[in-house]
């Protein structure tokens, strides 16, 4: 999570947690780094989840 953070420009880790558990969605500012630090493998669409199709 250290690593990420920095990555992201984050000042702490526990933010990262927080956006990958579920807790948190990241500002558009940080979701533009976090898309540009994974090289396109974390997206937006990835924060949301719809839910189940009946």
């Amino acid at each position: 999570m250290a690593d990420a953070a920095k990555a992201f420009g984050l000042d702490h880790p526990r933010t990262v947690h927080r956006y990958a558990s579920g807790e948190r969605i990241p500002r558009p500012e940080v979701m533009r780094r976090i898309v540009h630090a994974t090289g396109g493998k974390v997206t937006p669409g990835d924060f949301y989840h719809a839910p189940a199709a009946d």
